[in-house]
């Protein structure tokens, strides 16, 4: 497990790290076959790090996760998480970062795999979670992908928020927590079976609107709790065509929050 994960701007002293998880993962890339490929990949690396388009997240010193980016075309250039350190959420933490240095009032574009083929799976489910639609078919490296497109002001927040899910209730109402004993649940918490969080683990969902004990809920999502001095986040659920402000939310989740610096986003 990696503690305190977080994204960090690459620099020419990683660029060892970096191509050891580069090698690990070429025979997914079309165009990385060979020695010669894989070197003038390198150098493409150095740029992107000198002029700070370069993610990723590190284990201690190892290179975990990386993410190339332009500016200029605002699009996604590369990205590749080490086989070993993958469903952690890695992904999703660089994608997050590089999106918030793009042009948020332009498309941004990123290339992968066509929907028949066996490693356009992850990454595919990966842009569509973050608003990406499917675009044109195009052939890279003479190998067959298609665009994807995050439309101009098109936020993943916007994406996730008025989806219905199925919560899968581990903590109801009256319940305490497994290993804090103290701390008391006021209303359901659990979790979305198969939706990965930034953390790795399933997506936590608070289920407000339920006054009683349940085991499944099925209702929409009307917020999302992002703690700024934690990698996860949390899902607000609630019964169709029912709502809470901001504050509202709040209190209902202060039991668990106020531990954290976290803001809501609606």
């Amino acid at each position: 497990m990696i503690e305190n994960m977080k994204v960090e701007f690459g620099r020419a002293s990683d660029i060892d790290s970096w191509m050891q998880l580069v090698r690990k993962v070429s025979w997914n890339f079309p165009g990385l076959e060979t020695e010669q490929s894989i070197d003038k990949h390198k150098i493409i690396v150095l740029k992107f790090m000198n002029d700070k388009r370069a993610l990723c997240v590190k284990n201690e010193q190892d290179i975990v996760g990386v993410l190339l980016y332009s500016r200029k075309h605002n699009m996604i250039c590369c990205l590749a998480v080490d086989p070993a350190y993958r469903k952690r959420g890695i992904a999703s933490l660089l994608l997050r970062e590089a999106l918030d240095e793009l042009d948020r009032d332009k498309d941004i574009t990123v290339s992968t795999f066509r929907e028949n083929d066996v490693k356009g799976i992850a990454p595919r489910k990966l842009y569509k979670k973050f608003g990406f639609e499917e675009g044109e078919l195009i052939e890279e490296f003479g190998y067959p992908n298609q665009r994807f497109v995050l439309h101009a002001n098109k936020s993943a927040d916007n994406v996730i928020i008025g989806t219905k899910v199925t919560v899968t209730v581990d903590r109801p109402l009256g319940s305490y927590h497994p290993e804090y004993k103290d701390m008391y649940y006021p209303i359901n918490y659990g979790y979305i079976e198969g939706v990965m969080a930034p953390d790795g683990e399933e997506q936590d969902a608070y289920i407000l609107g339920v006054n009683e004990p349940v085991k499944k809920f099925t209702g929409k999502i009307i917020a999302i709790v992002r703690r700024k001095d934690d990698i996860e986040e949390k899902w607000i659920v609630v019964p169709d065509g029912v709502t809470f402000s901001k504050e509202e939310i709040r209190r209902q989740i202060y039991f668990q929050e106020q531990y954290f610096d976290s803001e809501i986003v609606m």
